[in-house]
């Protein structure tokens, strides 16, 4: 009877081990996935940061910039300027 409670014991320790490596491998796997997903949003952060600047600074530049007058042969009829090829000389 008491081989038979200790042979219990060693089956039952055997299967918690393994249920333990498994389960520590999964977090483990699971803790690498966060990083990494950490890592990907963090760079997308910094590019859609840079991508942001990059338009503020193209939109001062548009707001600062003198405004010239075009030609009124350059206009439709709605006042908006065409394309128009330079003159043969």
């Amino acid at each position: 009877m008491v081989y038979l409670l200790s042979g219990l014991v060693v089956v039952g320790l055997i299967l918690l081990a393994i249920v333990l490596h498994r389960l520590l491998r999964s977090l483990r796997r699971m803790r690498h996935a966060q990083s990494r997903l950490s890592r990907t949003v963090r760079d997308r952060g910094g590019m859609l940061r840079a991508r942001l600047a990059a338009v503020e600074v193209a939109v001062q530049e548009r707001n600062n910039r003198p405004t010239t007058q075009v030609p009124h042969d350059h206009q439709d009829e709605n006042g908006s300027v065409i394309n128009v090829q330079p003159r043969n000389r």
